[in-house]
């Protein structure tokens, strides 16, 4: 139920980048998946969330605009193909 509202935090685009950076190191990985498709998202934390245990989490941190351009890579580097 917490982790619930750790997702709605993250997921505000007007949280600040600060609480967004403690966010993207949730253990929940719902809450760390928002954190990664909030545009406030610190530039580091896409670094971290791009290499994510959870195929979800890589996924959005890819799409999201402020992840730096090198880390980009194409989809199906990212998904699974099982």
């Amino acid at each position: 139920m917490r982790h619930r509202i750790r997702c709605l935090v993250a997921s505000n685009p007007d949280i600040s980048s600060e609480i967004l950076a403690v966010l993207a190191k949730d253990r929940i990985f719902q809450v760390r998946e928002e954190a990664a498709k909030n545009i406030k998202t610190p530039p580091k934390a896409p670094a971290k969330l791009a290499k994510d245990k959870d195929e979800s989490v890589r996924y959005e941190a890819l799409c999201n605009p402020s992840t730096p351009a090198n880390l980009k890579v194409p989809a199906s580097a990212v998904l699974s193909t099982e």
